[in-house]
């Protein structure tokens, strides 16, 4: 596909308004943009073409894929039809290959074992009785969660010992039943992959949590031997899917120091917005770059830096932290129509060193890394 400079037109598919970064992303490069969604009242202050439809008619989409250069989507809820049915399918350079393996637990987790890589274990339950076998297969702590993501979290459920299982009433439908681990870390790898099929990894993001309290971390010293492991793991599931853009890497290591994969995410994730202040490039340019043919840069990260996720109860304590350390920033999020996000705003730390950064963060006693 060809470069598509300032003055293309892509298309945005969006499902809930929560793609309103990448969406001013596009604008800011100097490219037109082009917005399909079923709730236009989202998008009042966008000064741009919005096409109201459901993105799962055909028809709905051919009218979308008429008027633009490129089709894009940043959320992996889409249920999009076959793109055969589409008169330009081309259009969609991220496929729908990643859908599929996000939507479906199961099909993920064979995605992950074909290429050999290191997964919690696990087994499918149909009935009671497979509930049954594969406690005695991985035993206890376990979680029950259903195949299709979309049910997540209202049926996920945790056992701890046998008893629990007897009284379980398992709800019809198609479940995976997995082996819950001690997480010491979770880590988080950005990918893109553009049109010439090279892949390029992007710095180590580590998350903490602390009850509701979330941390993002970014440093410039971190271990080698773990960042190449990851690095690989991340070429290998890149070089494996049909795909051109961004997608992240879900992994987490154990006390011990067992490094597992947990899942892939489509586009941009909370975890990555902290490389729009500790590098030259946000992962929604790096989404758009991958997209539209553009050179994808090298990041390094220039400082060291956390993101402190903010929920309602802890706005104050972090407009006080402000109060004490000026040169720490917050930012809020866009909240749409009259319901407050529970993901309220972003409280960003700095430090040259990393030993400082994380005495910074642990001293406010609400979020830990």
């Amino acid at each position: 596909m060809e470069f598509l400079g300032p003055k293309s037109t892509l298309g945005l598919i969006s499902v809930d308004g929560s793609d309103v970064v990448v969406a001013s992303q596009v604008l800011q490069m100097g490219l037109q943009l082009v917005i399909l969604t079923t709730q236009p009242q989202l998008w009042h202050n966008f000064a741009g073409k919005i096409v109201v439809g459901d993105y799962r008619d055909p028809l709905v989409l051919d009218e979308l894929f008429t008027q633009v250069d490129l089709v894009f989507y940043d959320n992996a809820e889409l249920e999009l039809p076959d793109l055969q049915q589409l008169k330009q399918p081309q259009k969609l350079v991220q496929g729908t290959e990643i859908l599929d393996l996000m939507q479906d637990r199961y099909l993920e987790r064979c995605f992950f074992n074909e290429h050999r890589l290191n997964i919690t274990p696990y087994a499918t339950v149909v009935g009671k009785e497979d509930l049954y076998r594969a406690v005695d297969e991985i035993g206890f702590p376990c979680v029950l969660k259903p195949i299709q993501r979309a049910l997540y979290p209202k049926m996920q459920v945790t056992f701890e010992n046998q008893e629990q299982i007897e009284q379980y009433q398992l709800p019809q439908g198609s479940f995976i039943l997995e082996s819950l681990i001690e997480i010491k870390q979770e880590l988080f790898m950005l990918v893109t992959k553009d049109c010439l099929q090279q892949i390029q990894t992007y710095p180590l993001i580590q998350v903490t949590r602390q009850n509701t309290a979330k941390a993002a971390l970014v440093v410039q010293e971190m271990d080698e031997v773990l960042v190449k492991e990851v690095q690989d793991i991340a070429q290998t599931i890149g070089q494996s899917l049909t795909y051109q853009g961004l997608f992240a890497l879900k992994l987490c290591t154990t006390p011990s120091g067992m490094l597992y994969v947990e899942r892939l995410y489509v586009g941009t994730v909370w975890a990555a917005q902290l490389f729009a202040q500790v590098t030259q490039s946000s992962q929604e340019e790096l989404l758009l770059r991958s997209l539209c043919n553009w050179p994808i840069p090298v990041l390094e990260p220039w400082m060291n830096g956390c993101d402190l996720m903010v929920t309602d109860d802890q706005l104050l304590p972090a407009v006080g932290l402000l109060e004490q350390h000026p040169q720490w920033k917050l930012t809020m999020q866009n909240a749409f129509l009259d319901k407050k996000p529970a993901h309220l705003g972003d409280l960003w730390v700095f430090a040259k060193k990393t030993d400082q950064l994380i005495n910074y963060v642990n001293s406010t006693k609400i979020w830990k890394v």
